[in-house]
């Protein structure tokens, strides 16, 4: 018995004498505090002040791993489960915490002061030699930390925990007393790190109305619908106030939910049918309003992203300048045949319409007839049906509308005059009519499917019906002018266009395109209509239009690209080249905004069906302007419909050429810009710092890296504060005033120092 007794002793003081005693931990931990707090002021940082509470939660997690001997951020006590858990247990004033931790190598205790120090160079060098650990000692987002030490006698290891932290204030006027229930998030959250760009993306597109309202206007409603997926999925709101974010310091809220004043959360099925976008990708949804009690206040807003009732991320919005490239300006080709010119012929038109109710020949109302019956030379008579009923009925229907128009439009008209007719249903509306408003899928079904399909939906077309049995007369009247006519060219191209004869519109279309006179007569849609028959016209067509776009509708414009692109075996060279180059323009224009309305949308020609006629222009050495300008302007196409394979491969070609044409840094910024306009941040600040210590770097290049890079600037905390820095020394004044603006950059130390030591002076 007294040698068991003995045995028991002689463990136990093996035990007790095989531990770090206080006052080891205590040399240990201030050796290496201190050349943690030196790398710190080495990469401009404030040296971490110590905290009781952050020792605790230290301490009891270094004997943690020593006694299941294995380093872990994570206890199976749920009170102590992660390092926030830890932190908290012990002081509820810290809304940033972080950890490292480490083990020794095989240590004899006791140690000498030699040896501790040897000890703490050690254990410095690991962590410094380990980019999180380091990114954890140098961070900016920690003010305080502590050491805690414990030793595991059998193996003979020390644990050492290092846990950082940062206080936070208090915000007064909370919406709810318990974050709305949320609650901070970890594994639940795995997923939502595949959408890191995403959250980005949406941060940024986070307003504030002048009535106070806060709205998220983000490209794809379809993100929403993938990332959140069940019915505790959504978004809230954390405002800020300019004054949290003052030089005598930041007054962030410790919550670990919100910084400021958190909004009530808005859960998937809301967001969605809030939308008022009025496109089919897009998403505007209303995230709430601003409280009374903060009205007019310099708020920013910031978005906290949900999965199951568990916070996950936190996006806050910044300015970011963005640029997509311009169109190439491209020569079009031109056909101008030696053709002499007359002095007489068809100098005037008088377009009038007629509106038929269903199943009538009579309209709705006859017309005015204003003008000279004496100098008619040629009508055309225009009558339609629309596509629903049956082809007999309208076959009368029209027939009975084209004899009441010729008979309103022809009295006292001379016998000589041309008198042309088209009676027939309107199918050429009808097919534009399909893309337009939505029901692309009929495409290509025969004329019995779309007529059975408008015969049972009448009523949801009322009016594209009416617009298909609009019927028209157009007058053309006859006279004489001289060569010095202001209108010469305008009523020749109408007098060949009457009479059919092509060289001559050539020739006018041709002269006016070089003498800079855009054609009135190319506003009628009679005239349109005829031209849209004649191959041979579409090369000085397209010449014309090019020039003169903004003087001719653009819907008249697209259904003319549209109707030739359809025909391409029909076309020259020449003409397809002006076309493409037109179909560029169009594309570019009509989805020259961000929420484009699907209507419009449907007017732009599907890329996929006009990349068989970029062939000719592929595969050489040389990029050719229009396979330049097919990519600047269906990228937009693409990027409306978020068709992200498709916006990808014209992005890198655009991307690799105009790599090619970098000369200076302005081109380089140019290019760093285009990246921006897709969001590809981390692609801009990889761009711009492989030249930032390049002579030629300017003011221009520095504030857009200063931009970017304080919204994605990955892991790279040291290197925020040395763009700014250098766009601070490019302009003091510019940099102090946008800072001042978005305020929430001076969440970042660095710049917060630099903001407050210089300019508020």
């Amino acid at each position: 018995m007294k040698k068991v007794i003995c045995i028991l002793f002689l463990l136990c003081t093996i035990i007790v004498s095989a531990q770090l005693k206080i006052s080891e931990k205590e040399k240990l931990g201030v050796a290496l505090a201190k050349r943690i707090n030196e790398l710190r002021v080495e990469k401009g940082r404030k040296p971490l002040e110590r905290d009781i509470a952050l020792y605790k939660a230290a301490e009891f997690h270094s004997g943690y791993m020593a006694k299941f001997k294995r380093l872990t951020h994570i206890e199976h006590i749920e009170e102590f489960r992660s390092p926030r858990d830890r932190v908290d247990a012990f002081s509820d004033e810290f809304e940033t915490v972080g950890e490292n931790i480490l083990q020794s190598k095989p240590v004899k205790l006791p140690l000498t002061d030699a040896q501790i120090n040897k000890l703490a160079f050690d254990l410095f060098r690991a962590w410094r030699g380990s980019e999180g650990h380091h990114k954890n000692m140098i961070s900016s987002k920690y003010t305080m930390g502590e050491l805690g030490f414990d030793y595991d006698p059998k193996t003979r290891r020390i644990y050492v925990t290092q846990v950082f932290g940062k206080k936070g204030a208090v915000v007064p006027n909370q919406l709810s007393d318990d974050a709305f229930g949320i609650i901070q998030g970890y594994e639940v959250c795995d997923e939502m790190r595949r959408y890191y760009n995403v959250a980005i993306n949406m941060g940024n597109t986070l307003g504030i109305t002048a009535k106070g309202e806060v709205y998220l206007a983000y490209h794809d409603k379809y993100d929403i619908q993938e990332i959140f997926k069940g019915p505790n999925d959504g978004l809230a709101v954390d405002l800020i106030d300019r004054e949290q974010l003052s030089c005598e310091g930041n007054q962030l809220d410790k919550s670990p939910i919100y910084d400021g004043v958190m909004l009530k959360p808005v859960y998937k099925e809301e967001l969605l049918s809030n939308n008022i976008a009025e496109g089919d990708y897009r998403l505007i949804t209303k995230l709430g309003h601003v409280p009374e009690h903060l009205k007019g206040r310099d708020l920013q807003a910031n978005l906290i992203f949900i999965i199951n009732g568990e916070k996950c991320s936190y996006s806050m919005p910044s300015e970011v300048d963005h640029k997509a490239y311009d169109l190439r300006k491209i020569e079009p080709s031109l056909y101008n045949p030696n053709i002499p010119l007359l002095t007489e012929g068809i100098h005037e038109i008088r377009e009038v319409y007629f509106d038929f109710d269903t199943g009538e020949t009579i309209p709705l109302k006859d017309p005015e007839l204003n003008y000279d019956i004496t100098k008619v030379s040629a009508i055309d008579i225009n009558s339609f049906t629309s596509v629903e009923g049956s082809f007999t009925s309208n076959e009368r229907l029209h027939n009975g509308r084209a004899d009441y128009i010729k008979k309103i439009v022809t009295k006292g008209v001379t016998s000589d005059a041309i008198i042309t007719t088209v009676a027939k249903e309107n199918w050429e509306l009808c097919e534009f009519q399909l893309e337009l408003y939505g029901t692309q899928e009929l495409i290509g079904n025969s004329q019995q499917e779309i007529r059975s399909y408008f015969n049972k939906n009448a009523k949801n077309f009322k009016d594209q019906l009416q617009k298909q049995r609009r019927s028209k007369a157009v007058i053309f009247l006859k006279g004489t002018w001289s060569e010095t006519s202001e209108m010469h060219y305008d009523y020749n191209l109408l007098t060949a266009i009457i009479n059919n004869d092509i060289p001559r519109i050539n020739r006018c279309l041709a002269q006016m395109y070089q003498n800079g006179d855009p054609s009135v007569m190319l506003r009628y849609d009679v005239i349109f209509e005829r031209l849209l028959q004649e191959p041979e016209l579409v090369e000085n067509i397209s010449a014309f239009l090019l020039k003169y776009f903004d003087e001719y509708s653009l819907d008249s414009i697209v259904f003319y690209v549209r109707n030739w692109l359809n025909k391409p075996e029909k076309l020259s060279e020449g003409a397809q080249k002006n076309l493409l180059n037109l179909y560029a323009i169009t594309t570019e224009r009509l989805l020259d905004t961000w929420d484009v309305q699907s209507s419009t949308l449907a007017k732009v020609m599907d890329p996929e069906r006009v990349d068989t006629l970029m062939a000719n222009y592929k595969g050489t050495d040389t990029v050719h302007p229009l396979l330049l300008n097919f990519h600047i302007a269906t990228i937009k196409y693409y990027g409306q419909i978020n068709a992200s394979p498709k916006i990808r491969v014209s992005f890198n070609f655009i991307r690799d050429y105009f790599k090619t044409k970098v000369s200076k840094i302005d081109d380089e910024v140019d290019l760093a810009l285009f990246f921006n306009s897709w969001s590809r941040f981390r692609l801009t600040n990889s761009f711009l710092l492989s030249r930032f210590n390049n002579k030629d770097f300017n003011e221009r290049a520095a504030f857009l890296l200063a931009q970017t890079i304080s919204v994605d600037h990955g892991d790279d905390e040291e290197m925020v504060g040395k763009v700014h820095r250098k766009a601070f020394g490019f302009n003091k004044k510019r940099w102090c005033d946008w800072v001042n603006e978005y305020h929430q950059l001076l969440r970042d130390p660095s710049i917060n120092d630099l903001y407050c030591s210089s300019c508020n002076q």
